[in-house]
């Protein structure tokens, strides 16, 4: 999802199903920011779960949340090039 003072709307239309269970998920975001390319990886680490092409926002500050789902964060890690 993208929020740019307007409602959020969503950088891809990828149905695929998340297990949001009250398990601990491995979640890894990679962008690429001059290609515009972003690639989420949802406990497995070889493909990504889901994929877009955004440039609205070049470098600088990232957030992390969820809309409607109560979710805890642990052992966050930013790395940048």
């Amino acid at each position: 999802m993208i929020v740019n003072a307007e409602p959020r709307r969503p950088l891809t239309d990828n149905k695929k199903e998340v297990a949001w269970d009250d398990k601990w998920h491995t979640v890894k975001v990679a962008r690429e920011s001059s290609l515009g390319t972003i690639e989420v990886y949802f406990d497995d680490m070889k493909k990504p779960h889901l994929t877009a092409t955004d440039k609205t926002f070049g470098k600088g500050r990232i957030g992390i949340g969820s809309f409607d789902d109560m979710n805890d964060f642990d052992d966050v890690r930013l790395f940048g090039q």
